[in-house]
């Protein structure tokens, strides 16, 4: 499913791009006209990713949960305008919630000087939990929504807006792929100018 929106020169980091779905977002960005960056801690991730679309994905390997590789990203990064930053982080290493939870926000917060310079948008995917989850899969997702509001309250003065779309339980086929495409066009791109602080449910849809 392509997108909808244009994002002609755009230039969009995927943080994590070897967690599922990572190099589809990278190909639907590229796809409809952005520069990709598919930042991954395994180098033969970031190069698979970066083959889908190889004149507009660039592979960067490096650790996106290590505060070196993190802080070394911002520092390259400077003001440099950023469109778009999606954080996989979650999804690519799910069994280190704490690790993430504090990898995401310092990620944003290196690269905060380009997101401010394009007004950009920043995305996070994380998994949903029920119920019937462990105690620790649901205190991660509670806490992924809830740093997803804190970060938009932060960041949405200098024009930076962050959002998050959360998985629901089900099938991870080709349905649910297509759903988190049209809300991650929708959130980062121009018809979703304004929304910030908002955790958007995702599931396979029902026929």
């Amino acid at each position: 499913m392509p997108f909808l929106s244009q994002f002609d020169e755009k230039v969009v980091l995927i943080a994590g791009a070897g967690a599922p779905m990572g190099a589809m977002l990278a190909e639907g960005y590229a796809a409809a006209g952005a520069r990709v960056l598919a930042l991954d801690v395994d180098e033969a991730a970031a190069m698979s990713a970066a083959r889908l679309h190889p004149d507009r994905i660039e592979p960067l390997c490096l650790d996106p949960l290590q505060p070196h590789h993190i802080r070394q990203v911002g520092a390259i990064w400077e003001a440099e305008a950023l469109h778009v930053l999606v954080h996989l982080q979650s999804l690519r290493e799910p069994r280190r919630p704490g690790a993430v939870l504090k990898a995401v926000p310092a990620f944003t917060r290196s690269l905060q000087a380009g997101l401010a310079a394009a007004r950009g948008r920043v995305l996070s995917i994380h998994e949903g939990a029920t119920p019937a989850d462990r105690p620790e899969t649901q205190a991660h997702a509670a806490a992924m929504s809830r740093l997803t509001v804190a970060m938009d309250t932060t960041l949405r003065a200098a024009g930076v807006r962050v959002n998050a779309l959360e998985l629901g339980q089900g099938p991870q086929g080709a349905a649910l792929a297509g759903s988190v495409l049209a809300a991650a066009d929708y959130l980062t791109g121009p018809r979703g100018r304004g929304i910030g602080g908002v955790v958007l449910p995702v599931t396979t849809p029902v026929d």
